[in-house]
């Protein structure tokens, strides 16, 4: 999934397992199925927001970055 410079995200899945775009804090959880796509909007105050995919092992294989708001 990619991200657009916008307070709204959108991203689909073309995997053959689910995704998450997962924020720890302020809590943002949405999941991503197989073949599907999500958009999410978020009000965020300035800042750096690590975002990655929970599923087990996705982390570590680099589905994750940074989310910076101005």
């Amino acid at each position: 999934m990619g991200l657009a410079a916008t307070p709204e995200h959108g991203g689909g899945n073309h995997d053959l397992f689910w995704h998450t775009f997962t924020i720890d804090r302020p809590h943002v959880d949405v999941g991503v199925p197989i073949g599907g796509a999500r958009r999410v909007r978020v009000n965020l105050p300035p800042g750096r927001y690590e975002y990655y995919c929970r599923v087990p092992g996705h982390r570590t294989a680099g589905m994750h970055g940074v989310l910076v708001v101005s």
